[in-house]
């Protein structure tokens, strides 16, 4: 049985009535809320290279910084860009560098470098829809050798010092 051209437009409307309706349910709450912060690495040394990459290629996902592109309103494809945000940002949130501390920072920054040796990061479906967020080998090398140098810096920092007693 064939429907009147009548009834696929009343379906179509439903339809998209429905997609509408469903784009205001956060099924783990929204995290478009969270309002953007400072530069990213606000108080770590990073050159100016390796901060224009990770915004590029990295704050979409782990900093308060996100770009929403108007696909990310739209359900389910928004519950799905939410999800990949909320669980980037628990790993790592560029925009709270300085909460870590010397405590955190040296874990992240060697789970940094094995992403950039292991070439995870950006995942393929973020490189599909945003082709300029990819990386190119000089990029990945020049993190990498930025995450050695921290790494050093923050070793550095936390040795103890000597102390010289005088005779005086």
């Amino acid at each position: 049985m064939l429907m009147k051209p009548t009834a696929w437009a009343w379906m179509g409307a439903l339809g998209a009535g429905l997609v509408l309706a469903l784009s205001f349910v956060h099924p783990g709450g929204t995290v478009k809320t969270v309002e953007p912060t400072g530069p990213l690495l606000a108080t770590g040394k990073a050159d100016p290279q390796v901060l224009a990459t990770f915004q590029r290629s990295c704050q979409d996902c782990h900093s308060n910084n996100t770009r929403w592109p108007a696909y990310s309103y739209v359900a389910p494809v928004s519950w799905l860009i939410e999800h990949d945000v909320r669980s980037g940002r628990k790993r790592l949130n560029l925009s709270q560098w300085a909460e870590y501390g010397e405590g955190g920072q040296p874990h992240l920054l060697s789970a940094i470098a094995r992403m950039m040796e292991s070439d995870q990061m950006p995942p393929p479906a973020y490189i599909f829809l945003h082709p300029e967020a990819r990386l190119s080998d000089s990029d990945r090398q020049r993190i990498i050798e930025w995450t050695r140098q921290e790494l050093s810096r923050l070793d550095a920092a936390s040795e103890p010092r000597s102390v010289h007693w005088s005779s005086h």
